[in-house]
């Protein structure tokens, strides 16, 4: 992994890939602001790719995960957006769906 930092020494962001402990890799490259994390780019293990965007008041989720995502909160599939809280309460969400229509063609 690589990170930056401004003049002082504190972290401005980062880029790094982890190996879990059965093999499988996790990207991320992270931005911070003068209150902390504020925009990670994901790539996760479990099938979910994001751009997750973090203020003082919660966390805008953009993107998709398999069923079951730990991030998304998802039991099923999910493409779209979600709002969640600083306790993690999902509070707004908008899944893109397939138009059955030109599916169907």
């Amino acid at each position: 992994g690589i990170s930056w930092n401004d003049k002082n020494g504190f972290e401005l962001g980062g880029a790094g890939v982890n190996t879990t402990k059965e093999g499988k890799a996790r990207g991320v490259i992270g931005l911070d602001d003068n209150n902390g994390e504020a925009v990670h780019l994901i790539s996760l293990e479990d099938g979910t790719k994001g751009l997750i965007i973090g203020g003082e008041n919660g966390r805008l989720l953009i993107g998709m995960s398999n069923k079951n995502g730990q991030w998304f909160q998802n039991e099923t599939q999910f493409t779209g957006i979600k709002y969640f809280d600083n306790q993690g309460k999902l509070i707004w969400e908008q899944q893109m769906k397939k138009n059955k229509e030109k599916a169907s063609k």
